[in-house]
């Protein structure tokens, strides 16, 4: 039965939200608050998609109509464009993923400029594809491949919202972009080390980039970790990651405990809240000259300490990764004594280092 203005009006919902339907797709949901709203629903890949159209009575039904037919009849459920589609998913991703301003900036640097102007439903795969070549041909082909995830998570969003038909980067593989990528390695020997403590000792970078630094040398743990760190977080010798900082693997995220070994505890007695983010960083660490990233200082402790004798699992469990296979099944033991003697044991060789640098400074011959 089609709906009608008089029995719009009289609709309430008691308990929970009322659905009703006037047909062709167009819905009316009576919320237990009192507010009505008319909804799209169509069909994509089997599912149902529903957009929001308006508030009742400032949306009047026939106009509610009238906007279904016309909607329907273009093939498309939205006429935004990329651009303002967009600025939601920004509000969206700053709520949900836990580094957000990585995505972020990738997509305003390269994404929007080139195709935020454009409606929705005229971006083609090789819109998509031309964007990311232009990223590709300036030698950033990991980036492009970056890109190419967020650009996937962006149109989901859409698709989700009811905006978009189809997704038109769906199916789109990173190796027909910028290439397979090969699992990076980079970790800094002893030597390597001495060579960037000397380096935060003596070249004039900002003070809290040094500290962030060092503090990734002497903890492993993330840049976003260590940045969003609050004193409340230590009891006495132990720092403990809330769960809602961390970046767990396949979506988990969980707790993590850090045992701060004496040069750790001086550094974050410096500690002041800052706005940096992965991106300040890895800039500082470019402009150091050793090729490496700031995730590289994390596994050039994990490397370093399995040299020194320190057995894998308490390798794992300092940088907090799930255990595999067996292993994730039958060993839950958190390995805390163990990872306090390899914490300390590693704040031991790091302060060896920065000692050694700080007597060739003093030295008349340095």
């Amino acid at each position: 039965m089609k709906l009608t203005d008089r029995e719009i009006k009289n609709l309430k919902a008691d308990t929970k939200d009322l659905i009703k339907s006037d047909g062709n797709g167009l819905y009316l949901r009576v919320m237990v608050t009192g507010n009505k709203v008319f909804l799209l629903r169509q069909k994509h890949l089997g599912k149902d998609v529903w957009r929001s159209l308006g508030s009742y009575p400032e949306l009047t039904l026939a106009d509610a109509r009238v906007l279904v037919r016309d909607l329907k009849s273009s093939g498309v459920i939205a006429n935004y464009t990329l651009g303002e589609a967009y600025l939601e998913f920004k509000t969206y991703a700053e709520g949900f993923y836990k580094q957000p301003e990585v995505m972020i900036g990738r997509l305003e640097r390269d994404i929007i400029p080139a195709l935020g102007a454009m409606k929705l439903h005229s971006i083609s795969r090789s819109d998509v594809t031309k964007a990311l070549k232009v990223i590709v041909d300036r030698g950033s082909k990991v980036t492009a491949n970056r890109t190419l995830t967020d650009i996937k998570q962006l149109f989901i969003y859409c698709e989700q919202k009811g905006w978009v038909a189809s997704n038109p980067v769906e199916g789109v593989n990173r190796k027909f972009v910028g290439g397979a990528e090969k699992s990076r390695k980079r970790h800094l020997s002893f030597a390597e080390l001495h060579k960037l403590i000397h380096i935060l000792m003596t070249r004039n970078f900002d003070p809290k980039t040094k500290l962030i630094v060092a503090l990734l040398i002497t903890t492993g743990q993330r840049v976003s970790e260590i940045i969003g760190y609050h004193p409340s977080e230590v009891k006495g010798k132990l720092w403990t990651i809330p769960a809602e900082r961390t970046k767990g693997e396949q979506g988990e995220s969980r707790a993590q405990k850090v045992y701060l070994s004496p040069i750790s505890r001086a550094l974050f007695k410096m500690w002041q809240p800052c706005s940096f983010d992965y991106r300040t960083i890895d800039r500082a660490v470019k402009r150091m000259d050793m090729d490496f990233t700031p995730h590289d200082l994390r596994r050039t402790m994990a490397t370093r300490l399995g040299d020194l004798g320190v057995m894998p699992h308490v390798v794992e469990k300092m940088l907090n990764h799930v255990m595999v296979g067996v292993m994730e099944v039958y060993n839950r033991a958190e390995y805390l004594p163990e990872r306090r003697e390899a914490w300390l044991m590693w704040g031991g060789h790091i302060s060896k280092l920065r000692h050694e640098v700080r007597s060739q400074l003093r030295s008349p011959s340095s």
